[in-house]
This record gives structure tokens, C-alpha cells and sequence, in this order.
């Protein structure tokens, strides 16, 4: 565990927020604990998978291991909790969890009403119709069928609506059955009972790994429907809330500078300002965050950059197989950037 870093004795400048850490914020608690609650799914595989051992593979539960490497100083120092849709909100509000990682949409109704607030997007994703290739056209759309199209989709997700607008707008007669529980959704749609599914592009993907004969069944995508995927945290605490966001941008920043796992020790004795502020060898912006100055040197080194963790857990030479896509570097035609390090 990292100590928890002493009090700022700088006189502050005028104006200047006190710079004294925050008791009450759970940036402090964490801290004083020693390890990171971090809520996740537990089931999807690429994303947040529990293996046969306990522990915890992932795109999700790389993301904890990154947060616990800036807050404790050990990618070991996490408690993975697999949570459902129903109870992941409720277990960050009651603060049963430090952080959710759970592939959580966000969108205006959660940020406002629900008490949550929203970290870096750390997926760009979209949803999706799987379903039987005999179900689709040879363009890989739905064929009207003589009868309704029975979709199975998953109550207290964005998926129930945006099914509800996309399907309403083709010529498919349809009912939905909504399902509390995930495992008993894709049950339900493998044994017959529906014809198809929809939810998060992504996770369509990873849960047709886990079919009989994945081959056999075609994912629709639904266009015109964003789903960003992003790490949430209690609403009001913002000392929290920006060393989650952060250390999140760390992979991402890394990743556009070329830093990377193996090779960040050579840029130790560059001279460029952003890149030695970035790593914690001039300023003070680590521990102005409650954090120690290596954070961004312990979180590319254990972890790498946004680009490594993506094509070990999601990539083309994974079984998931996903191109990066929206989730490039901006400056590569995607939408992942990273605020300024200075």
C-alpha cells in the first residue's frame, strides 16, 4: 500500500483552493483502507471475466488494476465485486463499491438524477441485435418474418428503449421479453424462447464466445445509437472522481506521447516539459491530486498504455477480435483523447 500522502505545507495562492487533503472524500478512504472495491460484471469475457483461479481478466478489471496502482500504488490491491444491472447503481450509492466498471452507458438521466457522476469514456460502443444468421438478409439486416420477432433484452439498461425506437421504425413484428437477470436473458434466447437479443455491441460479441456454435449467429448493429461506456463514482466528491479520471487518461496520454511498457524508461532523460510533467519528474500535479509522483510511471509500466491493455483484452489477435475502431487515438481518426498534463 502507498502511504497516504502528507499535507501540502505551500502557502496557497491567492484564491487558490486549500490543497489539504480531504477527509471525507473517498480518495482519503480508500487510502486509509488499503484496497479498492471496484464493481464489475464477472461474466463477460474481454471485458471482466472471473477465471476458474478467482481472479479477474479484462478490459474492466485492468481499468481497477489502473486505479489502484494510482491511488494505493498495487494492481493488487483490489476487491473485484460482480455485480447485475439491477444493484450496480445501488451498491455505488450505498458505498458498497469505491468505483463501477461495469460497461455502464453514460448518458443525461444517470449524470442528473440518479447521483452518479461519469469518468473518461474508456469504450466507445453501440448496440446490437444477435440473432441466427437465418434471421438476417445476406446484407446482415433482419428479415421480416411472418410472425413476431420475440427479443429478449435486459430491464434497468438503455438496450430496452433503444430496441424499443429501432424496431418500431422496420417493417419487423416484434415483441420484447424483458429479463431481470443476464444469465437467465441469454439462457432463455440459446434454449429458443427468443429469437434474439439485443445490448451493447461489445457484449454481444464477448457473450457469443460462449455459445455452442457461435458461427451460427449474426449481430445487426443498431445505428445511430451511442452507447459510451465509462467508469462511474458517486456524484459530489470530486477530489475522488479526478484521481479515477486521471489516472484514466494516463493510458490514453501515454499511448499518444509513444509510451509504452517497455520502452517508458527511455524517456526518463527527455527534455520535453509535458512528457516530464506527465511522469512525475518536474511539478507538482501527482500530488496536487492526493497522489504520489510516480503514478503515471507505476501505471505504464504494470499496466501500459490505453492501445496495450486494448489488444491484449479486445483486439484482433484476442478471440473478441474488435478493431479499434472509435476507440483510436484521436489523432488516428478515433474519438479517444486525453485533457492536457500541465
Amino acid at each position: 500500500m502507498a502511504p497516504t500522502p502528507p499535507p501540502d505545507t505551500r502557502a496557497p495562492l491567492p484564491g487558490a483552493p486549500d490543497r489539504a487533503p480531504d477527509l471525507r472524500s473517498r480518495l482519503h478512504l480508500v487510502q486509509q483502507r488499503g484496497e479498492l472495491i471496484c464493481g464489475v460484471h464477472g461474466e463477460l469475457p474481454g471485458f471482466s471475466l472471473r477465471e476458474s483461479d478467482g481472479s479477474y481478466s479484462g478490459f474492466d478489471a485492468d481499468f481497477c488494476r489502473v486505479i489502484a496502482l494510482a491511488v494505493l500504488g498495487d494492481a493488487d490491491a483490489v476487491s473485484f465485486r460482480s455485480l447485475d444491472t439491477q444493484e450496480r447503481f445501488q451498491a455505488l450509492r450505498d458505498g458498497e463499491i469505491d468505483v463501477l466498471l461495469r460497461n455502464s452507458s453514460w448518458n443525461l438521466s444517470r449524470d442528473i438524477t440518479e447521483g452518479l457522476d461519469f469518468g473518461p469514456v474508456i469504450f466507445y460502443d453501440s448496440q446490437g441485435i444477435l440473432t441466427l444468421e437465418d434471421n438476417l438478409t445476406n446484407d446482415g439486416d433482419l428479415l421480416p418474418g411472418e410472425g413476431p420477432l420475440v427479443v429478449c433484452v435486459q430491464t434497468a439498461t438503455t438496450s430496452e428503449q433503444h430496441a424499443r425506437d429501432f424496431l418500431q421504425t422496420r417493417e419487423v413484428d416484434y415483441d420484447l421479453a424483458v429479463f431481470d437477470n443476464i444469465d437467465a436473458m441469454y439462457a432463455a434466447y440459446e434454449n429458443g424462447e427468443c429469437d434474439a437479443v439485443t445490448a451493447d455491441w461489445s457484449g454481444l460479441q464477448a457473450r457469443r464466445l460462449l455459445l455452442d456454435d457461435p458461427v451460427d449467429h449474426g449481430i445487426v448493429p443498431i445505428p445511430l445509437l451511442k452507447e459510451p461506456l465509462a467508469p462511474v463514482v458517486q456524484q459530489g466528491d470530486s477530489s475522488w472522481r479526478d484521481a479515477v479520471s486521471w489516472a484514466i487518461f494516463v493510458t490514453i496520454q501515454a499511448e499518444e506521447f509513444g509510451i509504452t511498457s517497455s520502452n517508458v524508461s527511455d524517456f526518463f532523460a527527455s527534455e520535453r516539459p509535458r512528457i516530464r510533467t506527465f511522469l512525475g519528474l518536474d511539478g507538482s500535479l501527482w500530488t496536487d491530486l492526493g497522489l504520489e509522483p510516480d503514478t503515471a510511471l507505476l501505471i505504464i509500466e504494470q499496466m501500459g498504455n490505453y492501445g496495450e491493455m486494448y489488444e491484449r483484452n479486445l483486439g484482433p489477435e484476442t478471440p473478441l477480435g474488435l478493431e479499434r475502431g472509435l476507440n483510436a487515438l484521436w489523432i488516428d481518426g478515433g474519438l479517444l483523447y486525453a485533457p492536457s498534463f500541465e
